[in-house]
C-alpha cells in the first residue's frame, strides 16, 4: 500500500497583476459585483488589484491548479487593534 501527495486542486497565493483578466471577468458575471469596486475593463482591473495589495488590506488569490485565479479572500487590518 501506498499513501501517494496528490498536488493540490487549489493554492493559496497573493493577488498579482496577472489577475486582471480574471478579476474583469468576475466583475462580469453578476451585476452585484459592483457593489465590490467599479471594475469595468482591464484598467479598472488593475485598479482594483492595487487596492487589494494596498497596506490596509490583506488579499489572497485561489489559485487553479495551472495558476488561474478562481476566487478572492481578502481582509480589511486594523492595524491599531492588530485585527483583521
Amino acid at each position: 500500500m501506498t499513501n501517494a501527495m496528490q498536488e493540490p486542486l487549489v493554492q493559496l497565493r497573493p493577488v498579482c497583476d496577472e489577475d486582471a483578466s480574471a478579476i474583469l471577468d468576475a466583475f462580469r458575471s453578476a451585476p452585484d459585483m459592483s457593489r465590490q469596486g467599479p471594475v469595468r475593463d482591464l484598467d479598472s482591473a488593475r485598479a482594483y488589484i492595487e487596492w487589494l495589495r494596498d497596506g490596509a488590506r490583506r488579499s489572497t488569490a485561489l489559485g487553479a491548479k495551472q495558476g488561474t485565479m478562481i476566487g478572492l479572500v481578502g481582509i480589511s487590518v486594523d492595524q491599531e487593534n492588530r485585527t483583521g
